[in-house]
């Protein structure tokens, strides 16, 4: 279950950064 819950943490944080670089890129735009 630690493990999982862990993951969990990685995987929000990831979708996290995927979403700030999302937005950068389209205030770039």
């Amino acid at each position: 279950i630690l493990w999982l819950a862990k993951e969990d943490k990685l995987g929000k944080a990831l979708q996290d950064l995927s979403l700030k670089t999302r937005e950068r890129a389209s205030k770039k735009e």
